[in-house]
Formats: structure tokens, sequence, C-alpha cells
């Protein structure tokens, strides 16, 4: 069996199917995500063959794009061959064109007497006290994508706009529109506006909207069930306290989420529709509820969510979201 280091990464087009550990299906209405060590986001996952560039050999084609860092290893009688074919086959998850490997080394894992299984049969080891470590041969290499191919980035979205609702009325009374990071975090450039600009992103958005509490990746630990579902996600507040999202799956769809920290407590309805696009939510906080309707493009993309709050049966527009995304233009002339 083999074995890697990658951190698995949702994929755009996924409609909340099912949180998995191991797959993301394409479907329609989030996005991908994942580090990466340029501004350029992750890419989809395609099944193309993967070009292998090794140490010092002269790559002819430089008009590429760096986009991240991959790492995997194996058991001791895995051939260098098997690693370059593992490397290929990862790197098309990662959904990179080519790879320059940058070394072979070895990972280091420590089997304690408590009881911690080592994976692999026949592992070289040695004996230290109370515990024995194992080496496994991993490689890594740099993944990039060609400048050409750079068009999935149109999948993600480059800003949101907010706008927030007069009490009671339909009236529009104040927009601002913030620069998202491949995320969908507001850049560092958030430091720029003022507290009350942000209070809606940071206070209600982010804290009860679906996409962000199932997608976002940066700061959150998945936990997964016996089927390989993440059952759990919990989020480190900067006061240490945790923020915590629970899903419950009707079959392959998530069809609630409850959130709590030790300020609140919320509980998320899930609706779809016929391509398993979600497309609306009710939002129980505390003793307040709220419906969010969500709108997609042609390409799949959400353009646009619209929040309600529930009044006496009654729904009065409370905020709205548009997200905006690059055109061919962007993408090509940076």
């Amino acid at each position: 069996m083999l074995y890697t280091m990658k951190k698995i990464k949702p994929t755009f087009y996924l409609s909340f199917l099912l949180l998995s550990a191991c797959t993301h299906p394409y479907l329609r209405g989030t996005f991908p995500s994942g580090n990466t060590i340029t501004k350029y986001p992750i890419p989809p996952p395609h099944n193309r063959d993967v070009k292998v560039f090794f140490p010092r050999e002269i790559i002819k084609d430089t008009d590429y794009v760096k986009i991240t860092v991959i790492e995997i290893y194996d058991s001791p009688q895995t051939s260098y061959n098997e690693l370059v074919n593992k490397l290929k086959k990862d790197a098309q998850n990662y959904g990179v064109d080519a790879v320059i490997i940058l070394d072979k080394n070895e990972k280091n894992f420590y089997k304690y007497r408590s009881g911690y299984s080592n994976p692999f049969n026949g592992s070289t080891y040695y004996q230290s006290g109370y515990r024995t470590l194992y080496f496994y041969p991993a490689l890594s290499a740099l993944g990039f994508v060609y400048r050409k191919h750079l068009d999935y980035i149109k999948l993600y979205p480059k800003s949101v706009k907010i706008s927030v609702y007069e009490s009671d009325t339909t009236k529009n009374s104040a927009s601002f529109t913030f620069p998202l990071d491949n995320d969908r975090n507001v850049r560092d450039t958030f430091k720029l506006f003022p507290y009350q600009q942000m209070f809606y992103f940071t206070n209600f958005i982010k804290k009860y909207d679906p996409f962000y509490l199932i997608q976002q990746d940066k700061g959150w630990m998945n936990y997964k069930n016996g089927s390989n579902k993440i059952y759990k996600r919990v989020y480190t507040l900067s006061d240490k306290s945790k923020y915590v999202c629970r899903f419950k799956y009707n079959n392959e769809l998530i069809e609630s989420i409850t959130s709590h920290s030790v300020s609140y407590r919320a509980k998320i309805l899930l609706s779809y529709n016929n391509e398993h696009a979600i497309t609306e939510a009710i939002i129980f906080k505390e003793s307040e509820k709220y419906k969010e309707f969500f709108f997609y493009d042609n390409m799949g993309r959400l353009v646009r969510t619209k929040y309600f709050k529930i009044i006496h049966n009654t729904s009065i527009p409370f905020i709205e979201a548009e997200y905006d995304y690059p055109v061919k233009e962007e993408i090509f002339n940076e």
C-alpha cells in the first residue's frame, strides 16, 4: 500500500456530496483549496500524463508557474521507479502539468512500546530505549503548471461585495467590496478596512455560510469516521478556544451542520437541486432564524448569496454577497 504526505484538498464543483478524506468528486459550487508556494491556487485534478524532470535536467519550455512542493513516501522495498510513478499520480491530484524532482531522502517514524503499529513490514530500523525508529524512502518534487493552462483560476472568486439592507426594509444601506485570497478569506489588506465594514463578513458570512464551514482550509482540522467521511471540523480561535462544526449526512449529501463555540451555537439545514448544487440554507442561530439562497452562473460558479431574516414567518432582506471572478486577460497578463 502506498502512502502520501500531501494534504487532501477539496476541488471546485463540489456540492457537498460528502467530506471525504480521500477523494472529492467534481461537482458544483465550491472552490479548490490548499497550500501553494505562489499566489496561484492549487489547480483541479486531471488524468493527463505528468512530465517528470530529474535534477539538473534542462527544461526547454520555461513558461510555467511554480505551484507547490509534493512529497511522498513508501515502504523500504519500493524501487525508485515505483516512487516516481507514485509521484506522477499524486501530481495529477494536485493538477500540475509537470514536476521537477528535488531530492530522494528518508522519513523517520517511531514505533513506541505503547502499541503504535508500523504500517509496513520489513522496514529498516534500530532500537532506542522504549521506541523503534523506522526509515521510509521519500521523494519530493516541485510541481508546476504551464502558463497556457492557468485559465482554471477563473473558478476562484477574486473579490466579494457585501451589501447590507436597512432594518425591516428592502433598501440597501451600505456596500463594501473585499479582495479574496485562494481560501476565500479577505486578503491581508483587510487591515485597511474599518471594523464596521468587516463585521458582516467576519461575524456572519464566515460563521454561517456552508461554503465556508465545509470548504475553507486554513486553520481547520478534519476528523473522519469509519466510512471515511469527515464528520467534524475544528478551528482554534485566537483565544485558544475551539470553534466546532459537525456534519450529518443523508446518504452522500450533507443535510445539516451544527456549529458551536463558547459564545454561540447554530444549526444549518441544507437543500439541493437536481444537480446536487446547494440552493438554500436555513440557519438557526440561538433564538434567531435566517434563510440563505445560492445562485450560480453557467459555469457552476457561485456568484451570489442572499440572506433573509425570518421574523414571524416573514422574510426580511438582510445581507447579500456577490462574488466576482477574474477574466482571461487578468489571468494571462499577470
